[in-house]
């Protein structure tokens, strides 16, 4: 970030679009834009911040909070009363979608995928799953298999929704990180939380008297980074958005990002 006088053109630009959502209030908003003087000075004079969506406030924190603001509400309008979600077996999406449901009543089922090799202890993330009462299956990976697209999982999801409506239940599936439009989510609600984040942020930069240049997160299944790219453009389209990807090759998460970024913009209008 650099610093430039505070009547900077966002104010015009600061539209809430993202008011028509409905949220389930589970969220501690707005995060903390916190200045990082030792490490710019490190790293040789950068003006560095770091915005703490660490601070989100349930289960731990983490940007999966923002995506269940908007995500169970939706969960709730749909009279769901189970969410049926997937990941690792360290998933923090996973651990945060299992936190959400038990603290709105309803029941939260995991597929965890363990890959090839990984330890089998009930640790980490598995461990909060376990605490928060979550009803998990585990399945294995075979080597260099995949769980990021529903392709990988469907059979296992149809199997799941078909006992939970056996058992006289409403199933929510949640897609995996909040980020395609897949399962039960008709929106992509998952960005948009993220299109919101950035007017936020550009707020408190504003009020901070700094101009952000570069915008740097890791990308996992491409919601984030697609939020984020939606709200620079709308709100302060000198910013780059750098992601770095936490699981998948350049050219599969390239075209996570790519898909959910238009989607975004055509749900937006």
């Amino acid at each position: 970030m650099r610093s430039v006088n505070s009547s900077v053109m966002w104010k015009e630009s600061l539209k809430d679009i993202t008011t028509e959502y409905p949220r389930s209030g589970l969220c501690h908003l707005p995060t903390p834009l916190e200045r990082m003087p030792n490490l710019s000075r490190k790293l040789g004079g950068v003006n560095l911040f770091i915005k703490r969506d660490d601070q989100t406030g349930l289960a731990f924190g983490g940007n999966k909070s923002r995506k269940l603001d908007f995500i169970m509400a939706d969960v709730l309008d749909q009279k769901a009363d189970s969410v049926i979600t997937w990941g690792g077996t360290q998933s923090n999406w996973c651990r945060q979608t299992a936190a959400a449901a038990r603290k709105l009543g309803l029941k939260p089922i995991l597929i965890l995928f363990k890959r090839a090799g990984l330890p089998t202890e009930c640790d980490g993330n598995l461990l909060l799953d376990s605490i928060l009462g979550a009803e998990i299956r585990t399945i294995e990976l075979e080597q260099g298999k995949s769980f990021m697209e529903i392709r990988a999982v469907e059979e296992i999801l149809k199997t799941v929704v078909e006992e939970e409506r056996r058992a006289g239940n409403n199933p929510y599936i949640a897609p995996i990180g909040g980020s395609f439009q897949e399962g039960s989510m008709k929106k992509p609600l998952g960005a948009i939380c993220y299109v919101d984040a950035i007017r936020e942020m550009v707020k408190q930069a504003e009020a901070e008297d700094v101009r952000i240049d570069y915008l740097v997160q890791a990308t996992g299944s491409g919601s984030t980074q697609a939020g984020l790219i939606v709200g620079a453009k709308l709100f302060c389209p000198q910013v780059r958005i750098v992601g770095i990807s936490a699981c998948e090759d350049l050219k599969t998460i390239s075209r996570f990002v790519d898909t959910i970024t238009r989607r975004t913009f055509e749900e937006l209008d």
